[in-house]
């Protein structure tokens, strides 16, 4: 304890201390993080685990803050049906009883077969438009929730004995197709009500940070309109920190948290990469934080193996092979070591301009990592010396831009 506070205190007094400003910051538009800058050694001359430890400090966006953030936030989802848990009957938990205490060759044969479940369903849904008339846009509202009391999912939840039924969870649409679902909270009457009152609308849901699972994040808890490109906070490497390899500072360098998977500040780097190089990636984020389109997920995939044998030549290699002559067996090598070592970036997006016919997009970086290109490097040394302008050097390791991808589907 007496450590850490000496190195809060440290941060706080001897290290740079610029506030946010214009002038701090160069970068125009989407960025995620800056290069590495070593500082000076950390606590000389003090007692405890941090003296003598070498720091480097990155300056990090607001979108990189939200994403190393490992507090919770909360998202919007359109609530657009619900799962009825039945109670079941007496002859089935007398089954359910026997079943486990049976072998388990017999217990198939007197497994409760009761339906104990029902998924309801939205028949429609429907998004109020945008009005500058205050009083038409109460009339819209008033017409709306007139038209909600005639969904399939309520006349059906009406039509139930609450008696027979043990839970109700909320069903959320996640736009593309997916959906997820939504444990309600209080008693069995107030899930109903809530139901009643919700269905076909947004409603908040809070998830346990941006960082979901391997390599995915939640996008939807960012507002990317109030993104400022020259607002930054600073990330702070320590060599053998006990509490994290990271910390990230606010203002008065104060330590808002600790970052303990380096891997997290890896992807950082990798998709700052992505935005430098892939222009319709990065067209893709600007179009959230113009408004155009709403934001969904980021997806670190490793397991892409895009076989370029079979597909067009990717983007990184169509100028070389279109001004050099190769031939077929080392087209096949380049093809081959093309497939190793690619790591995709995805970054899924739905655009808001025209409600009724909302369309998903996807953008894919796919990045490659050169290690995989030593196969070729001495029998094509002037195509590893071309690719090899292409990369771009951190942390995450040497990459490049393989290729860019885009599409589009009705969400």
């Amino acid at each position: 304890m007496k450590s850490y506070r000496a190195f809060n205190n440290y941060l706080r007094d001897n290290l740079m201390t610029k506030q946010m400003n214009n002038s701090a910051n160069p970068h125009r538009g989407i960025w995620i993080i800056s290069k590495r800058k070593n500082v000076e050694s950390l606590l000389a001359g003090t007692e405890g685990n941090f003296r003598g430890k070498s720091v480097a400090e990155y300056r990090i966006s607001q979108l990189a803050w939200y994403l190393l953030n490992p507090d919770q936030i909360e998202i919007k989802k359109r609530l657009v049906g619900c799962k009825i848990s039945f109670k079941k009957s007496r002859a089935c938990r007398i089954k359910d009883k026997l079943s486990k205490i049976l072998p388990k060759r017999l217990r198939k044969v007197i497994t409760s077969d009761d339906i104990n479940h029902e998924i309801l369903l939205s028949d429609g849904e429907y998004d109020l438009p945008e009005v500058n008339d205050n009083s038409l846009g109460s009339h819209i509202k008033k017409v709306a929730d007139i038209l909600s009391r005639h969904n399939v999912v309520i006349n059906r939840l009406s039509a139930l004995d609450i008696n027979n039924i043990s839970d109700i969870a909320g069903i959320c649409d996640d736009y593309g197709g997916n959906r997820s679902l939504l444990n309600l909270q209080g008693k069995l009457d107030e899930k109903i009500k809530y139901i009643y009152n919700f269905i076909l609308k947004d409603v908040g849901v809070i998830l346990a940070r941006a960082y979901l699972a391997k390599g995915l994040f939640e996008m939807r808890g960012f507002d990317f309109q109030s993104y400022k490109p020259e607002k930054y906070y600073r990330l702070i490497k320590m060599s053998g920190n006990p509490s994290g390899r990271y910390c990230v500072l606010g203002l008065n360098n104060n330590i808002e948290y600790w970052v303990d998977d380096d891997s997290h500040v890896k992807m950082l780097h990798l998709l700052e990469q992505s935005i430098r190089t892939d222009h319709k990636f990065r067209e893709s984020l600007d179009e959230c934080t113009s408004g155009k389109c709403k934001p969904l997920k980021i997806f670190f995939n490793k397991q892409l193996e895009i076989d370029y044998s079979k597909e067009n030549i990717p983007y990184a290699y169509k100028n070389i092979f279109n001004s050099h002559e190769i031939k077929l067996g080392e087209r096949e090598k380049v093809a081959d070591s093309l497939k190793q070592l690619q790591l995709g970036i995805a970054f899924n997006s739905v655009s808001v301009a025209d409600a009724g016919n909302r369309k998903l997009c996807t953008n894919i970086s796919v990045m490659h990592n050169i290690k995989a290109l030593d196969q070729i490097k001495d029998d094509l040394p002037w195509l590893y010396s071309k690719i090899e302008e292409k990369v771009f050097f951190s942390e995450a390791g040497r990459f490049y831009l393989l290729d860019s991808i885009r599409g589009f589907q009705n969400g």
